[in-house]
């Protein structure tokens, strides 16, 4: 397994500019260098899926032309915000619309990927209401924990729905010993119940 992306790589992808179509899927990779794909603006595929990577710090705004990204099966735990530029991109350029399939360029299942919605920018964002509507959409158990003061009538309409009809739970702080307790407690039996809700 690869620790990051070799000197090799980089060298190879920075003399390719023409690149369009890139797989690298199963390879092992924890992480990618930050300007790894800086020359590569021709770049319309990119698969990293079931890989080890942990962030996605390396995808950019030079990459104009891309129109499918699969990064499926990965560690993925958090989008910064660079990503999440290049992703509402994505999202905006094709239009996607819940329950289309087959036009689904995007691919990030099976990451443990926690949705910072404290920050009002980020739950404003296309990225974060098209996760919230695919979930809705598929029916999958959703628990929404609020790190903050979250304007509900400023987020869109698919995270209002999430925060009127799903559980939701607001973090005391780390200070408040007694209602940190409580709050664990609480976050266990809904993850126990929602699990029991969507057995067969």
């Amino acid at each position: 397994m690869e620790e990051t992306d070799p000197e090799e790589l980089r060298i190879l992808f920075r003399e390719n500019q023409n690149l369009q179509l890139l797989n690298l899927s199963g390879n092992g990779f924890t992480r990618l260098h930050s300007d790894i794909f800086k020359t590569n603006t021709k770049l319309e595929k990119l698969d990293f899926s079931e890989n080890f990577l942990l962030y996605t710090d390396w995808l950019s705004s030079t990459l104009m032309h891309l129109c499918s990204l699969n990064l499926k099966e990965s560690r993925i735990f958090t989008i910064d915000s660079r990503t999440r530029q290049v992703i509402d991109n994505l999202v905006h350029r094709y239009n996607y619309s819940v329950g289309d399939v087959d036009r689904i360029h995007l691919n990030l299942a099976n990451n443990p990927i926690s949705c910072g919605c404290d920050q009002e920018e980020f739950a404003r964002s296309r990225w974060c209401e098209f996760e919230a509507e695919i979930a809705l959409y598929e029916r999958k158990p959703i628990i929404l924990v609020t790190l903050g003061d979250v304007k509900i009538r400023s987020l869109p309409s698919s995270l209002r729905k999430v925060c009127f009809k799903c559980t939701s739970l607001e973090w005391p702080g780390a200070d408040n010993q007694d209602k940190l307790e409580d709050f664990w407690g609480k976050l266990i039996k809904a993850i126990i119940k929602f699990t029991a809700d969507i057995r067969y």
